[in-house]
């Protein structure tokens, strides 16, 4: 069975031709892909129709990656509903736009049409929300990615002064002329533009960067992407704060993540879900002067906070590398995995977390393993650390984007509840063979957490195997990660899972034994 991609390639370079050719690139390394690229003497007029209607070959398996502009996704859609509808079975779709999941789920026979896809992949877990509460259980997310560069960032030595990028099309829809305006003021700031300038913008733009010694444009950057990390790479901070009502999954973003760059956006659209406020870099509440000015003020400021927020924007790069993706879409096209456990796609990130001492003894290295093979679940661990273990664990950490450290919970009882609530599953793969009966196994049930635990000790008395956890059998890294991947995939499993849990809480309420411990104490006189 063929594989056909419907969709633009460069050239023409932008959003969607660039992810169309990713995409390509990804997909072939397992697959035979055909497509009907455009020749350079065929009119678009001509090559459009003709590349919709290939679609329509019987038995075929399609990849359709066309822009939401000009209801070119309406039309493929509806065309293959009505004349292919086997062909949308077999088929995955890229929603290339921001706003068209909006638009589809207010719309009942659409959502019939785009139901019939084999999976359909948005940009941003926002996107998929908006079509799973309408109905639709055939999405998943794909972010905006690329892939991993092959050579080491040159990290920029902190100056005296700060530098700030800007790197889009320049136009006041993306912010520039607040850029422009907070330039003014703080002359001891470095700003640096790429970018073709829109042409009704030209005049003004140019004659205020003429007017200003700390501003300079460097005009269309043309190299490869490498060199474009390169290029990055040499400024601290990337400036965003468009206000472009169409503003979808910039790739600039995930970009400058690659090449280590602080960011700092406004809140339009998804870019609060590509950049964390204060971690990674700063959302911009009210995308003004006044606003972007102070931003740029506290990271010059804070030299300790701007090399924090630059090495955070570096690793949450990890999720934006093509390379993660692979064995999805090798199984959705019917292929098998390359790598030893595979992603999977859910409503919503599933969540670990590790409540106890730490230390190997009681299995935070396999955990940690765990989270290298399970790259799009998250892991956080609580606890103190045991001092042998301190250095081994931080630099483990370091390297893993899906897991954190959040110290020693110092809460109280029903606080603690509430903490461990946030999560999905409780891990506790310890190799104690001593081990008690540990009572962060009780209160994981009492929050409602599935549990997944080694076979050592009592802890298979306090989990049932399949019915309110998962006890390991052989407590290694691949069990283990295969029971965390087991309840990402079957997320009704994992429903049924922790429900049983909660429910088996009850038997560990000491409410329960008050009345047969009095009545031990004070016997009835006969």
């Amino acid at each position: 069975m063929n594989i056909r991609y419907i969709g633009m390639f460069p050239p023409p370079y932008g959003g969607v031709t660039i992810k169309n050719k990713l995409i390509f690139e990804c997909i072939s390394e397992n697959h035979k892909v055909v497509t009907l690229r455009k020749p350079a003497w065929m009119p678009g007029a001509v090559y459009q129709p003709l590349n919709l209607l290939s679609a329509l070959i019987p038995r075929q398996r399609l990849i359709i990656g066309v822009s939401a502009a000009g209801h070119k996704s309406r039309k493929v859609t509806r065309m293959l509903y009505f004349l292919a509808r086997n062909n949308m079975r077999r088929s995955l779709y890229f929603m290339m736009g921001g706003q068209e999941c909006y638009r589809i789920a207010k719309n009942q026979s659409e959502i019939k049409q785009y139901a019939c896809y084999k999976k359909i992949y948005v940009e941003t877990e926002t996107m998929m929300k908006c079509l799973v509460d309408a109905g639709m259980h055939n999405v998943a997310v794909f972010p905006n990615c690329r892939k991993r560069p092959n050579y080491d960032i040159h990290e920029k030595k902190n100056t005296n002064q700060i530098r700030c990028v800007f790197f889009s099309i320049i136009q006041p829809e993306k912010g520039v002329d607040i850029i422009l305006d907070v330039a003014k003021e703080l002359t001891n700031v470095e700003f640096c533009f790429y970018g073709p300038v829109k042409k009704e913008y030209e005049a003004e733009f140019i004659s205020k960067v003429k007017s200003l010694n700390n501003v300079s444009y460097k005009g269309v950057f043309t190299g490869s992407d490498v060199e474009k990390y390169n290029e990055l790479s040499v400024y601290d901070v990337l400036l965003l704060p468009t206000r472009w009502k169409n503003e979808g999954v910039p790739g600039i973003l995930v970009e400058a993540k690659i090449a280590g760059l602080a960011e700092i956006v406004s809140s339009q659209n998804y870019n609060a879900e590509i950049v964390t406020d204060g971690e990674d870099g700063v959302v911009l509440r009210d995308n003004s002067i006044d606003s972007l000015r102070k931003a740029i003020l506290t990271l010059s400021e804070d030299n300790k906070l701007l090399d924090s927020m630059k090495y955070k924007s570096w690793m949450s790069a990890q999720k934006y590398f093509v390379e993660n993706y692979t064995d999805e879409f090798n199984i959705q096209l019917g292929g098998g995995v390359t790598h030893e456990v595979y992603l999977t796609f859910n409503p919503r990130r599933l969540k670990c977390v590790f409540f106890s001492l730490i230390q190997k003894q009681k299995g935070v290295d396999l955990i940690l393993e765990a989270a290298t093979l399970s790259k799009d679940v998250e892991f956080v661990f609580y606890g103190s650390i045991d001092p042998s273990y301190t250095e081994e664990f931080y630099a483990a950490i370091k390297t893993l984007p899906n897991a954190q450290y959040k110290g020693v919970f110092k809460g109280s009882n029903p606080e603690v509840y509430w903490e461990l609530a946030k999560y999905d599953v409780l891990l506790f793969p310890t190799k104690w063979e001593t081990e008690g009966v540990p009572g962060i196994l009780v209160e994981g049930k009492i929050a409602g957490l599935a549990e997944i635990v080694s076979k050592k000790s009592y802890n298979a008395e306090l989990v049932q195997d399949g019915i309110n956890g998962i006890v390991l059998s052989r407590n290694n890294k691949k069990q283990l990660t295969n029971a965390i991947m087991l309840l990402d995939k079957d997320r009704e499993y994992l429903r049924i899972i922790r429900f049983q849990s909660k429910k088996s809480a009850e038997k560990f309420y000491v409410d329960s034994y008050i009345k047969a411990i009095e009545a031990e104490l004070n016997p009835t006189n006969e």
